[in-house]
C-alpha cells in the first residue's frame, strides 16, 4: 500500500514535533540530573528552584508527545 502525498505533511510535522520532544526530554531529564547535584551539594533551596523549571516545561513535552500521535495516527489513515 502506497503513502497518500496529502499524507505527507502530517508525516513531516510529526517528525519535526518528535524532535523537538526529545530536546524537551532531554533538557528536564539534565535539569532534575542538576537539582539532584545541588541537593547533595546542600543547597536544597537551589535544587526546588531547578525542579520548578522542570515541572513547569513538563506538559509541553506531554502535549508534544500527544500531538505527535495525533499526526502519526492522522499519516496512517485510510482514504476511500
Amino acid at each position: 500500500m502506497r503513502q497518500d502525498p496529502r499524507d505527507l505533511r502530517f508525516v513531516v510535522a510529526a517528525i519535526e514535533r518528535q524532535a523537538t520532544y526529545g530536546r524537551l526530554r532531554r533538557q528536564i531529564v539534565s535539569l532534575r540530573r542538576d537539582a539532584e547535584y545541588w541537593r547533595r551539594h546542600g543547597r536544597p533551596g537551589r535544587a526546588a528552584e531547578i525542579e520548578r523549571v522542570a515541572a513547569y516545561i513538563e506538559p509541553s513535552a506531554q502535549a508534544l508527545k500527544a500531538s505527535v500521535l495525533l499526526l502519526k495516527g492522522f499519516a496512517k489513515r485510510r482514504r476511500h
